[in-house]
């Protein structure tokens, strides 16, 4: 038996029920805005995009049950929560770390996507819009965290014999919980046909590998999954930052990339996180 059927095997009770109620409270509402959206012949607001809705009532309301969706790690957490081991106070070394890990992460996106742009003037109602766009993904994207590192990660993170099996096992559990919105966004939003959605799947799931990585590194060093919730909302909200402080092509896909591979090569060697042997807890190594 692989280490990975293992993990599967000796899920608590209360991580599964976590796994059940996100996925269930997440695709229904995903699904049910999809099927609305697509009988109207409208297509919903995505992420922050809501944030500039002005018209047509379906449209608002598909786009605010889309975004309610993504509370489903949130909600599987409360279910649980009451089962789950303590985790370490929050302290403010841990937002330290988690500042320097997506300030890395952002300078060399930054650098990867800097040729050929200039800076754009930035006035009262785009300051506000970004506001908005940090509270929104802290509302959404960062409470999924309260889940995946707050339920699921240290259970998976017994069963890993490194950082990147970790970030795999993860991933696995991660990624496919997105599978309702990603597929909307490719195949309806992006007009991708079967093959370039399956290949952009691909891509998606890669990606949560490499942002799985940058979580664990960060959960191992605090045994806390809050500083997690904040690297989540600035994550997401940082392309949308370029997009609106840039002139054009900010942050393509290469430089996310360069961004990911550049900030993990980094801990790797700078500050790397060892594990003892596998099925038991793990040690720092700083």
């Amino acid at each position: 038996m692989t280490q990975f059927q293992t993990l599967v095997k000796e899920l608590p009770a209360y991580t599964k029920t976590f796994l059940l109620v996100s996925y269930t409270f997440s695709w229904v509402l995903w699904i049910v805005a999809i099927v609305v959206a697509r009988a109207n012949n409208v297509e919903f607001l995505v992420n922050e995009n809501i944030l500039q809705w002005s018209s047509n009532e379906i449209v608002l309301a598909t786009s605010l049950l889309s975004s309610i969706a993504t509370l489903g790690p949130l909600v599987g957490y409360l279910k649980v929560r009451s089962q789950l081991p303590k985790q370490a106070k929050l302290t403010k070394q841990s937002v330290i770390r988690t500042l320097q890990v997506f300030g890395l992460l952002a300078l060399l996106s930054f650098w990867a996507n800097w040729i050929g742009n200039s800076f754009l003037s930035v006035g009262v109602s785009e300051a506000v819009f970004l506001l908005g766009t940090v509270l929104y993904f802290l509302i959404t994207s960062g409470t999924e965290e309260f889940g995946w590192r707050g339920v699921l990660y240290p259970h998976v993170v017994k069963y890993s014999k490194d950082l990147w099996t970790s970030s795999m096992y993860t991933a696995v559990f991660w990624a496919p919980w997105h599978l309702p919105i990603v597929l909307y966004i490719f195949m309806v939003q992006q007009n991708m046909d079967i093959v370039s959605s399956l290949f952009g799947l691909v891509g998606f799931f890669f990606s949560t590998v490499f942002m799985s990585y940058l979580h664990g590194w960060l959960w191992l060093r605090n045994k806390n999954f809050i500083p997690n919730v904040l690297l989540h909302c600035l994550h997401n909200a940082w392309p949308v930052f370029l997009y609106t402080l840039l002139t054009q092509d900010a942050l393509g896909g290469f430089a996310i990339l360069a961004g990911y591979l550049g900030t993990i090569l980094f801990l790797e060697k700078f500050a790397p996180t060892k594990y003892q042997n596998k099925f038991s807890e793990t040690v720092l190594v700083s």
